[in-house]
């Protein structure tokens, strides 16, 4: 899984993310790394296959489905 931000990218970055407890939740990769989709450049994360990962990194997150908290991609 890519990184999880800690604090300004140095590059430009496009990924996906979840909001939970005030806290953003992200994987990304470098722009550089997205595949084009509709005349965008998009991330070739999946929320269902990052979200297992999330789940071990944060004990809280372990009996949520990955639909139950607030997500979305990032550009």
């Amino acid at each position: 899984m890519s990184r999880l931000p800690t604090g300004q990218p140095e590059t430009g970055q496009i990924g996906i993310f979840w909001w939970w407890k005030g806290k953003l939740l992200a994987a990304t990769n470098p722009v550089e790394d997205g595949e084009l989709a509709g005349g965008k450049v998009d991330s070739k994360l999946a929320h269902v296959k990052t979200w297992p990962v999330l789940q071990k990194r944060h004990r809280g997150l372990r009996l949520l489905d990955y639909e139950e908290v607030p997500r979305g991609e990032w550009r």
